[in-house]
Parts: C-alpha cells; sequence; structure tokens
C-alpha cells in the first residue's frame, strides 16, 4: 500500500512564512534592485510567492543548477539541519524542519 503524505507545515503558515521573508528582504534591500537566481527547478513555487509578496523592484529572476556558489545571500524557504553535511549560514529562514522526507510547494520527489 502506498505511504500517505501528511503535510508538515499547513498552507496557511508557509503563507505567512513567505511573507515575512519578504518584507525582511524588502527591508533589507531598499536601495537596490535585486537579482534573484532560484536553485533548481523546485524552488519555483517559492520562488514565484516571495516575488508577489516583495515590494522592492526585482532587476530579474533566474534559475540556475550548479556545484559551487561566488557570493550570496541565502534565502531558505527550509532547513534540515540534521541533513546538513557542511556548515551554512541562512541570511533569511523560513522554517526548521525535523529529519523527515519533505515535498510539495514545489519541492522535488526525486
Amino acid at each position: 500500500m502506498a505511504e500517505k503524505l501528511v503535510p508538515p507545515i499547513a498552507e496557511e503558515a508557509i503563507a505567512a512564512t513567505v511573507s515575512r521573508l519578504a518584507q525582511e528582504l524588502d527591508r533589507d534591500d531598499q536601495n537596490r534592485s535585486p537579482l534573484l537566481v532560484g536553485i533548481l527547478k523546485g524552488s519555483f513555487i517559492f520562488l514565484g510567492d516571495l516575488v508577489r509578496n516583495m515590494k522592492t523592484p526585482i532587476r530579474s529572476i533566474e534559475f540556475i543548477r550548479v556545484s559551487s556558489y561566488g557570493s550570496f545571500t541565502l534565502c531558505a524557504l527550509l532547513d534540515k539541519p540534521a541533513r546538513r553535511q557542511v556548515p551554512v549560514t541562512i541570511d533569511y529562514l523560513g522554517l526548521t524542519v525535523s529529519d523527515r522526507f519533505v515535498v510539495g510547494y514545489g519541492i522535488d520527489f526525486d
């Protein structure tokens, strides 16, 4: 029998978190037009909702798939610290989740 997927985070909680992150980015980017870069295709729903909630004019939105990065500011909807293999500083963090399988809201199954 197929395992039933149970939403670990309510839709309202995700919406409130995305709104809060947008406000934080607006506050810190008041005098800039940022370039937003989604890492992998699974970020498109989060990034789209984030942009719709932001008031700061966005210069551009891009999507990339790379293995190393230069200088950047990191905004993440979810953090799963139990799975982290190297230290990462998240500048704008939405929610911390336990070491469970998470899928949905654009997060890829495979």
